[in-house]
């Protein structure tokens, strides 16, 4: 009986490590991700309310080696009522379907000024920097993320760089303190800045909500859901203020 017994406990013992084991409860499931199929285009306007500018002051003037030329202030840019050099963007997006490789992006140093003044581009974009000025600059670039970039050129040339991981982030010479720029780098293709009276259009975005946000350097940023419409074009308007206006 003792033996009929044991080897009945070593039958149940056996099926039991058939068993699959039993998924680990909490464990966090990834979400299936695929390509989009359907699209629609996404435009508008980033506007300013609430804005007292300081008071105009006498443009600073530089010897560019062209003579005596007016240094302008481009970190606040209204035309039109509407906020120009503002990053418009898809945060977290589905995976992108395009393949294309993306045509290369340039950063002139000319008249002793950055231009454009933001420039947005994707990862692995070539983007050329160049100078149009006959003296010396010198391109202090301050990722965070990426390796930084520091050189300088001293007559019209060109060179050309890339960075490999998504971020916002500031250029500046050393030799003007006066020039800067800001560079936005993006793992996909749902971007622009705003030009043309704070106008901006991004065509071929996947249909669905997506969350849009709009950067500024002055005025930091702000998110809006936004759902795209298949083979439609979303007309909306951004409107920034400034943080004593908000309150």
């Amino acid at each position: 009986m003792f033996k009929l017994a044991l080897n009945f406990l070593t039958l149940l013992a056996a099926i039991g490590c058939d068993k699959p084991d039993a998924p680990a409860t909490g464990a966090p499931q990834q979400a299936q991700t695929s390509k989009p199929t359907a699209f629609g285009t996404l435009r508008g306007k980033v506007t300013l309310t609430g804005w007292n500018p300081p008071p105009p002051q006498r443009a600073m003037m530089i010897n560019c080696g062209n003579g005596q030329i007016p240094v302008p202030n481009e970190k606040v840019v209204l035309k039109n009522n509407g906020l120009e050099n503002v990053v418009i963007y898809l945060k977290d997006p589905p995976p992108s379907a395009t393949t294309a490789t993306a045509a290369g992006a340039v950063l002139d140093q000319k008249e002793c000024r950055y231009v454009p003044h933001v420039l947005a581009l994707r990862t692995n974009q070539t983007l050329t920097i160049a100078s149009s000025d006959n003296m010396l600059h010198n391109i202090h670039a301050l990722p965070e993320i990426n390796p930084g970039i520091n050189f300088g050129m001293t007559k019209p040339g060109q060179r050309d760089v890339s960075f490999e991981k998504p971020e916002i982030f500031r250029v500046k010479c050393d030799v003007h303190p006066w020039m800067m720029a800001w560079i936005a780098v993006f793992d996909h293709p749902w971007f622009a800045v705003t030009a043309n009276g704070g106008r901006f259009e991004i065509p071929s975005i996947p249909a669905g909500p997506q969350t849009i946000v709009a950067w500024h350097e002055q005025f930091g940023e702000i998110e809006q859901t936004v759902t795209i419409t298949t083979d439609q074009a979303r007309e909306i308007t951004i409107n920034f203020k400034p943080p004593d206006a908000a309150q």
